[in-house]
């Protein structure tokens, strides 16, 4: 079953672990996936080469999402590629964290979900 057949989604921190999981399991169900990722190029190259050879559609693309202006052309260049936007998972901003776990600076990481949030609700526009 293939449900999300004509969505796109981005998916931050998506070149490795739970982002990369996250993404598969989206083309699984028919979405073309963003895969972000802020250093990792040739990690996020692998999973788009992976969902690819499993049929799925993806585009790897680099942003800081704790950079507005990184945000922002994450968002534009998802719509220019695929021309709309319908799913976002905000699961990169790991760099938030200390070795416990523990938010280093929560109010930065309520930030950065805050504007994706708020870039997604309005558009890349």
């Amino acid at each position: 079953m293939t449900p999300l057949i004509g969505k796109i989604a981005i998916v931050t921190g998506a070149s490795r672990g739970i982002g990369r999981a996250i993404a598969e399991r989206l083309t699984q169900d028919g979405a073309s996936v963003v895969v972000n990722y802020a250093q990792s190029a040739d990690q996020a190259k692998e999973v788009v080469s992976a969902i690819e050879t499993g049929g799925g559609q993806a585009l790897a693309l680099q942003a800081d999402i704790s950079k507005v202006a990184d945000v922002h052309r994450l968002f534009q260049e998802t719509v220019d590629r695929f021309g709309q936007l319908n799913i976002l998972v905000n699961n990169g901003a790991d760099d938030a964290f200390n070795p416990d776990g523990i938010f280093q600076d929560a109010n930065q990481q309520v930030a950065v979900q805050n504007l994706c949030n708020k870039v997604a609700t309005k558009g890349a526009g």
